[in-house]
C-alpha cells in the first residue's frame, strides 16, 4: 500500500541584508502581496528577536513545506525591480568570491539616493533668449561680453 503524506506548502522569499550574512533569510510571503513580490525588489520585514523592520533584497521566491517559525513580511518597498535578474546572478559571484554578504554587495550597487526613497531630480531648463535683449541705456558692455552674451 502506497500512502503519500501532502504537506502544506506555502510561498516564502528569499531575503538578503546589508549585514555579513552568508545565506539569504526565508519570509513567507502574505496572501495580499503574492502579486507584487518579485526578485531585485526591496521589502521590509522583522529582523532578529526584537523583530526589528529592516529592509532587506528580494532575491528568490519559492514554496517549502509550511513552518511556523517564519515571520511574514511587512510590506514591499519598490513598485519595479531594482536590480535585474542578471545583476543579482553577479552580485551573487561577487559575495562568493570576496566573502562577503549578498545584501552587503547589493547595497553598494543601489545608488544612495534610491536607498533613501528620493525620486529622480527634476531639471527645469529656462530660456529667456527671445525675451531678454541689451539696453544701452541700462548696462554698458564690453565688446568681449556684448559677443559672449549674443551667442
Amino acid at each position: 500500500m502506497d500512502i503519500s503524506v501532502q504537506e502544506d506548502l506555502v510561498f516564502v522569499a528569499d531575503i538578503v541584508f546589508d549585514r555579513p550574512l552568508r545565506k539569504p533569510f526565508s519570509y513567507l510571503i502574505p496572501t495580499e502581496l503574492f502579486n507584487s513580490i518579485s526578485k531585485g525588489k526591496r521589502v521590509r520585514v522583522p529582523l532578529g528577536k526584537g523583530n526589528k523592520p529592516t529592509i532587506g533584497f528580494c532575491v528568490d521566491t519559492r514554496h517549502i513545506p509550511s513552518d511556523p517559525k517564519l515571520k511574514s513580511i511587512f510590506a514591499i518597498m519598490d513598485e519595479e525591480p531594482l536590480v535585474s535578474t542578471h545583476l543579482l546572478e553577479f552580485t551573487k559571484w561577487i559575495a562568493d568570491y570576496y566573502l562577503c554578504g549578498w545584501g552587503q554587495v547589493l547595497q553598494a550597487v543601489v545608488p544612495a539616493w534610491v536607498r533613501s526613497g528620493a525620486t529622480t531630480p527634476k531639471v527645469f531648463i529656462v530660456d529667456f533668449s527671445d525675451k531678454f535683449h541689451i539696453s544701452s541705456a541700462t548696462k554698458k558692455f564690453s565688446p568681449q561680453q556684448t559677443r559672449i552674451f549674443e551667442q
